[in-house]
């Protein structure tokens, strides 16, 4: 029976290896989408930039507010069900946009888009995790397949800002049907993964005959006992600490560049060409994110973070000293390129840090809290960012904000250092290994 339960293993680890590149190049974010989701939100349905950075605050909300519901819903549904149900929900959230102008409902759009989101990114990164056998090689075979699967969704979203920009002069509604069309082949793509099968424990299952209430206080016990191994790590407080406050920098500045280019009158075609440019750098860079690691290691998230500030504040600075229009643009690309040149292997190399030295069941734990963790630091540089934009300009908020933020992750790093990038045999027990609540 074992034997059987291992054949079976193996052959949908390698589909779900085969899968995941194509499935994570439709699905990975909202394609047709991010180009003109500013000019759409902006000058179709009527909102002010500080509004539609607002939004994001809500989408973030929805990974504090639902993190036990997803867990919960993850472990009951199991991770395939539970990732075409994300998807389905992400779907939702782009029918409503299309829809609705009332900024309440969007609002609540926003929170089943951070839901659906947050199920899928849990999901899929365990389901890639599981599909490659233990190995002191893992963290790397992981990197490679998803940054594969990166490399594919920035090449598709060149292409797509590229269409999207002069769709949108046709008639902006066309590029929001595309990108819905593409969240339904993402849920579709979602039933062709396997779930992989764990060994058996019987003394840890939660029996059928066990109430849905016992089961969720189960569940919080077990989640209560893996966050305090979680926190006591050293190692992994560093990581969480840096990838939230990271992560809420990049969502910060999806907005930040739409803003300042619409502060210069840049029209929709312009839009599309410029993001089309600044997604295929974006593929090329996220192949190369073990590579990139191999290169730079501990200083690896230093050279990523810095270089993304100093290019916010330089973009900034550029508008502000009334830089001629068309230099002032090849400037601000230039630095819009070094973001994106660093966004894609960030992603990469975030998620396997992260899963790097974890179990199964612990893993799914991990990525909770970064989530959690991601989602509290998001809400609170979106809300700050916010209140920039209603007080400046897009250019002075860059400056005067991307020096606060660069100063702290300047802390963060100085506080990462003796804390990640050691050998195994370097690092206590109580920073790498979880024993499971019996």
């Amino acid at each position: 029976m074992e034997n059987i339960v291992e054949q079976t293993n193996i052959k949908n680890m390698n589909r779900n290896k085969r899968i995941f590149p194509i499935y994570k190049m439709l699905a990975w974010d909202l394609l047709f989408y991010y180009a003109i989701s500013f000019l759409f939100l902006t000058e179709v349905k009527g909102f002010s930039a500080s509004n539609v950075l607002l939004l994001d605050v809500f989408f973030t909300l929805a990974f504090l507010l639902f993190q036990i519901p997803c867990t919960v819903l993850i472990d009951k549904l199991g991770k395939k069900n539970a990732l075409i149900f994300g998807n389905i929900l992400v779907s939702l959230y782009i029918l409503m946009v299309i829809v609705f102008n009332n900024y309440n409902i969007l609002i609540i759009a926003n929170i089943i888009w951070g839901f659906g989101y947050l199920i899928k990114e849990v999901c899929e990164t365990d389901i890639l995790f599981d599909s490659i056998p233990r190995s002191p090689e893992r963290g790397e075979k992981f990197s490679k397949i998803d940054g594969k699967g990166s490399s594919y969704y920035y090449y598709l979203e060149a292409f797509s800002c590229l269409v999207t920009g002069l769709l949108y002069v046709v008639n902006p509604y066309i590029p929001m049907i595309l990108c819905l069309i593409c969240c339904i082949l993402s849920s579709y793509l979602a039933t062709k993964f396997e779930n992989i099968i764990a060994p058996k424990n019987t003394s840890s299952q939660f029996t059928t005959k066990i109430s849905t209430f016992s089961k969720i206080s189960k569940y919080l016990k077990e989640l209560k006992y893996s966050f305090r191994f979680i926190f006591k790590s050293k190692r992994l407080k560093s990581l969480l600490l840096f990838y939230g406050v990271f992560s809420g920098i990049l969502t910060l500045l999806t907005t930040y560049r739409k803003s300042l280019l619409a502060d210069l009158d840049i029209s929709a075609t312009y839009f599309g060409i410029i993001f089309a440019v600044l997604g295929l750098l974006a593929a090329i860079s996220s192949k190369y994110s073990a590579f990139l690691n191999r290169k730079f290691k501990n200083r690896t998230l230093a050279i990523i973070s810095i270089s993304t500030l100093l290019s916010m504040i330089f973009a900034g600075i550029v508008v502000v000293i009334n830089v001629p229009i068309i230099p002032a643009i090849i400037f601000i690309f230039i630095m819009f390129a070094i973001q994106h040149l660093f966004k894609g292997p960030f992603y990469s190399l975030g998620k396997q840090y992260l899963g790097n030295f974890s179990t199964h069941k612990i893993r799914t734990k991990i990525l909770m809290a970064s989530d959690l963790v991601t989602g509290i630091f998001k809400s609170l540089i979106i809300l700050v960012g916010s209140f920039f934009l209603e007080i400046t300009s897009t250019a002075y908020a860059s400056i005067i904000f991307g020096c606060i933020l660069t100063l702290i992750i300047i802390a963060i790093l100085e506080y990462m250092k003796t804390r990640i990038g050691l050998k195994p045999e370097q690092y206590k027990k109580s920073d790498i290994e979880f024993t499971e609540l019996k």
